[in-house]
């Protein structure tokens, strides 16, 4: 398409013969006779460029130049003056002119002004862009470290997810955002919602087996809704239409090579998603998949932990976790019944201490031994008032360097 350049000059035969000139240089010429009309005309054509003739009689040169720069924003003015002094030309650059140039001038030098003006057109548009993308970036940037934040210390909470959607809500400008995880192949149930409209139109996504959700866990790909009512893909929830849902981006949740989920953000209003946007959204996705096998990681550490307690105090002798200080870092049940303690009050506390009363090891004692050598060591010693024997091991637990970590204290009663 032409590019659009408006002739501003009150020389009719003058502004004629360079819009004609323009014409046939392959730009598409409108020309004003006065600083009124160029004014109007600028307005309804937004011209790429304009060239206004610094002397009208209707208006002042600098007054029309910083009209043109407030109304036309958009558009570059090349001024046409007769008083070429270097104190004009600095006014004009300082007023928002792109150039200027000197009556008379030639043809050869129109042109070069010209199109030295669309080449920092260009220049600026390219730095705009630019600005642009880092502003994005940035913007982008700094809502993924919210997003993180949110998601951040301990379990994901149903405050800490309808916090986390919030800024998904926010930063992709959407009406209502939604978690589905699934449910052990029962289809998916919603974790999470969150939307000014999130009460009207929260049961409405709740998907099983269809809709938006189901989908993108099923393909493992980030998918855009333009138009729920043109939408052939998936079965449409009927709630969807009910409630004037028209467009949606989703986002699955993927650890790794498996689906967990998926991320929903829902819009009333017809929206065209970009490529920026779903470079987002899978971002948001991603941190919700890791916060959540995170939450699996630690669920199962925790019936682990549970399980190897368990077994831990059903064992019927006393076992003693101790570190290269003596200090106990773990003991069964039987432990702390023979030292007239809880569990959780042994913890922390030296070993002699606890079942000796002393600051020091006792002499002989095989933890004491076994720390030394770094060997087992087994020993057969009296209780304080000499009524019981005690069988103890002691077992030193090595790193892959052959430096103690910890020391097994395993006690049993002698001939039990």
């Amino acid at each position: 398409m032409p590019e659009k350049i408006l002739v501003v000059d009150d020389d009719e035969e003058f502004a004629n013969l360079l819009g004609l000139l323009l014409t046939k240089r392959g730009f598409k010429p409108e020309v004003a006779y006065g600083g009124v009309q160029a004014l109007e005309m600028a307005k309804k054509l937004s011209p790429s460029i304009i060239l206004q003739d610094y002397m009208l009689p209707d208006f002042k040169g600098m007054d029309l130049l910083k009209a043109l720069r407030r109304d036309c924003p958009a558009s570059s003015v090349i001024i046409i003056t007769a008083r070429g002094s270097e104190e004009v030309a600095v006014e004009l650059m300082k007023a928002g002119a792109a150039d200027y140039l000197k009556k008379p001038f030639e043809v050869d030098s129109l042109l070069l002004t010209i199109e030295n003006v669309r080449k920092m057109r260009g220049y600026e548009a390219e730095r705009d862009r630019l600005n642009e993308d880092l502003r994005q970036q940035n913007r982008e940037l700094m809502a993924l470290n919210a997003f993180s934040t949110a998601l951040t210390s301990g379990m994901l909470s149903a405050e800490k997810c309808e916090s986390a959607l919030g800024i998904v809500v926010k930063n992709m400008r959407v009406d209502l955002v939604n978690i589905f995880v699934s449910a052990n192949g029962r289809g998916l149930r919603m974790l999470g919602s969150a939307g000014p409209d999130r009460e009207k139109f929260s049961e409405c996504v709740i998907a099983r087996d269809e809709g938006l959700a189901s989908y993108v866990t099923e393909i493992r790909k980030v998918a855009v809704v333009t138009d729920f009512r043109k939408e052939t893909r998936f079965k449409v929830p009927t709630l969807v239409f009910e409630h004037g849902i028209t467009s949606a981006l989703a986002a699955p949740l993927m650890y790794k090579d498996r689906a967990l989920g998926a991320l929903v953000a829902y819009s009333i209003e017809p929206r065209t998603f970009h490529s920026s946007d779903m470079k987002l959204m899978g971002s948001f996705a991603g941190q919700i998949a890791m916060s959540l096998e995170s939450e699996l990681i630690s669920e199962r550490l925790e019936k682990m932990r549970r399980r190897w307690q368990v077994t831990f105090d059903a064992v019927p002798d006393a076992v003693i976790v101790q570190d290269a200080n003596h200090v106990i870092l773990k003991a069964n049940r039987a432990a702390s019944v023979m030292a007239g303690m809880e569990v959780k009050d042994i913890i922390g506390q030296k070993c002699s201490w606890v079942f000796h009363n002393s600051k020091e090891p006792v002499p002989g004692c095989p933890v004491n031994d076994a720390i030394a050598t770094k060997k087992e060591i087994f020993r057969e010693l009296s209780t304080g008032d000499g009524s019981t024997k005690l069988a103890i091991w002691a077992y030193p637990i090595l790193d892959d360097a052959g430096e103690l970590e910890a020391v097994v204290e395993y006690i049993r009663k002698a001939g039990a």
